[in-house]
C-alpha cells in the first residue's frame, strides 16, 4: 500500500515537472526606477517582537528617517509575529542605523540596490529607502 502511494506521488510529480518544464526559469523582471540614492533591504529574526518594535522605531526616529507608508498600509502585528517598515533614511545616517538594527537579532537578509533613476521623478540623492522586516514569535492575545 505504502509503496503504491509513493509510486503514484512520484509519477504525479514527474508529470508536473515535465508539463511545467523543470528547467524553466522565471522571467527576468527589469529593475524598477526609484528616486532614492539606493534601496536597502534588511530582515531580522528576534526573540521579542514588541521590544524589538520599540527599539526599531526609536532608532529610525533618532536617525532622522521619515515614514514612506500611510498608517493603513502598514504590515504585520505582534499577534502574527511579524512587522515591516519602509522609511526614507538620510544617507549620512544609514550605516550607523544599520549597525544598531543588526544588533537586535539574527540578520536573515541584508541587501542594497543602487540607484536607478526613475524617469520624471524628482531625485532624492541624500535619501536611502530602507525596507525592514522583523520576524519573531507570535504574541498570544490576552483573554
Amino acid at each position: 500500500m505504502r509503496s503504491a502511494r509513493l509510486r503514484g506521488t512520484l509519477l504525479v510529480l514527474g508529470a508536473c515537472l515535465f508539463a511545467f518544464g523543470a528547467g524553466a526559469q522565471a522571467p527576468e523582471v527589469p529593475p524598477q526606477g526609484h528616486p532614492y540614492k539606493a534601496i536597502h533591504s534588511l530582515a531580522l529574526t528576534v526573540k521579542d517582537l514588541p521590544a524589538a518594535r520599540a527599539k526599531v522605531e526609536a532608532a529610525l526616529k533618532a536617525a532622522g528617517a521619515s515614514d514612506t507608508l500611510a498608517p493603513e498600509n502598514k504590515v504585520g502585528s505582534d499577534k502574527v509575529g511579524y512587522a515591516q517598515w519602509s522609511w526614507a533614511v538620510p544617507a549620512k545616517s544609514l550605516e550607523k542605523l544599520l549597525k544598531r538594527l543588526r544588533r537586535l537579532g539574527k540578520v536573515t537578509r541584508d541587501v542594497r540596490q543602487a540607484n536607478i533613476p526613475a524617469a520624471g521623478t524628482p531625485a532624492l540623492p541624500d535619501r536611502v529607502l530602507l525596507n525592514l522586516a522583523v520576524d519573531g514569535p507570535p504574541v498570544p492575545e490576552k483573554k
